[in-house]
């Protein structure tokens, strides 16, 4: 049964010239128009054919597209119908507007009962019970009304009696919300329905939450007087679908941003593939190239030196910088230093503490720890565990990779001098040599100092 409704008509002149916007450009074909791909596709359409009847609706949805505008804060909105049917043309002509086939007679213009809407819930608040829809909580209607013609194209508020389960009687209530610009009527040239909404997250509705990308959709085309095609809904009668009308690859850059700015891939979410969201690299606390998976070209992509693929350089969680090749300035670029044989602390240029630059110690800076060529290790102060850390060995002449010559070592720069005592045995094995001490007391100062210090050590071992 048809309910009364009531309609606030916003007229709106036609406007035959296409203009130019952010990313897009508005021609009447649909598919090569919406390059982003920000589209729903009515999955239980199919081609009807021409009617046999009088007077039937030559109208069904394959895919409704959209692209928001961010530098005038426009919504364009385009609709294509299965098999490129014009809007209106009943009989199949090319004409929407002609009655040239028989007995069945064209409604032009969307009129005389024919209703097309988009249902909009911008805060995404209208799923109930899984996937019902709520239409209590749309809060944007775009479309004809089913009383009214293409004139009356607008963006309209939601009145309480709004009702997707009764198809055809699909009432805009309240007052109209913002122009909308028809691209052109449908015609043999212009096959397609086009139009822009103006101002669109401007818009005033009272009690709206915040708009949010991922949006609740339905979408109608149908007819209260025609016994055609009937009632075509996407997704269906009962639910919404949600979808992403502003960013849809949800990368966390607006559509418009991706193709007037940034350069990135509007449909896929990680353009260069290094993954970092283009949105994270291009807003991040520590910014990177969202076209280029190694922004410094140290041979790790970004996501591999931003671990946590955030956007912010954090070296507490052993990250190194991707916008610098080497980040603690050590020799070794940062991703030799990560992915080596031996890796190392790309944050830290002294890795094990034992006073050498690691780039020092890594001779050919190829990541590998290499005795054969004379290298110490980065991740080790004392290579040959001898006891005399590495620097100390080749600062006196002593070789770091034999640990025969560590006490020796420790004997030549002091008595206990950087000498590990659990790697190297401790005092307890020292060489004493007379280094100043008199001849007369050296023996007996020696065998006091051994004592002494090894009693002491055996006394904390007992005791602990």
């Amino acid at each position: 049964m048809l309910k009364p409704i009531r309609i606030l008509s916003f007229l709106i002149s036609f406007v035959f010239v296409s203009a130019a916007h952010a990313g897009i450009t508005l021609t009447g074909n649909v598919t090569a128009d919406f390059t982003n791909e920000n589209c729903l596709s009515d999955e239980g359409g199919e081609d009807v054919g021409v009617p046999s009847f009088v007077a039937a609706t030559g109208w069904d949805i394959d895919k409704i597209c959209f692209y928001y505008d961010g530098n005038t804060d426009e919504l364009l909105v385009g609709v294509t119908t299965i098999n490129g049917t014009i809007f209106g043309d009943a009989d199949g002509d090319g004409n929407p507007s002609s009655a040239t086939s028989g007995s069945i007679v064209d409604r032009a213009d969307l009129g005389n009962g024919e209703a097309f809407v988009v249902s909009i819930d911008l805060d995404a608040d209208s799923r109930i019970d899984g996937n019902d829809f709520d239409a209590d909580t749309v809060d944007v209607l775009l479309g004809v009304s089913n009383a009214g013609s293409l004139s009356t194209l607008g963006a309209y508020n939601v009145s309480n009696f709004y009702d997707p389960l009764n198809s055809p009687d699909l009432g805009f209530g309240g007052t109209s919300l913002a122009p909308v610009v028809l691209f052109a009527s449908p015609s043999a040239t212009t096959r397609d329905l086009e139009f822009t909404v103006a101002n669109f997250k401007d818009i005033s509705i009272a009690g709206l939450g915040d708009i949010v990308n991922m949006v609740e959709l339905q979408v109608f085309a149908g007819s209260s007087v025609d016994a055609g095609i009937g009632d075509d809904y996407l997704p269906d009668v009962e639910t919404s679908v949600s979808h992403a009308l502003f960013d849809f690859d949800e990368d966390k850059l607006e559509d418009w941003e991706e193709l007037d700015n940034t350069g990135t891939d509007p449909n896929d979410s990680d353009t260069d593939d290094d993954a970092i969201l283009d949105g994270v690299e291009v807003n991040g606390e520590n910014p990177t190239d969202p076209l280029d998976a190694d922004s410094d070209d140290d041979g790790c992509e970004d996501g591999v030196e931003d671990s946590n693929q955030n956007g912010a350089f954090e070296p507490e969680l052993g990250e190194s910088n991707p916008n610098v090749v080497d980040t603690d300035d050590d020799g070794l670029t940062d991703c030799i230093e990560l992915t080596g044989d031996n890796p190392t602390n790309p944050n830290n240029e002294d890795t094990d503490g034992d006073g050498l630059i690691d780039g020092d110690e890594d001779a050919n800076h190829n990541g590998a720890f290499e005795p054969e060529i004379g290298e110490t290790d980065p991740n080790n102060p004392d290579t040959d565990f001898g006891g005399v850390d590495d620097k100390t060995e080749i600062d006196n002449g002593f070789d770091p990779l034999d640990p025969s010559d560590d006490n020796a070592a420790a004997s030549q720069v002091g008595a206990g001098a950087n000498f590990n005592q659990v790697q190297g045995g401790g005092f307890c094995s020292l060489v004493i040599t007379q280094d100043a001490v008199p001849a007369v007391s050296l023996w007996g100062l020696a065998l006091m100092g051994i004592f002494v210090l090894c009693g002491a050590r055996v006394f904390r071992e007992i005791r602990g």
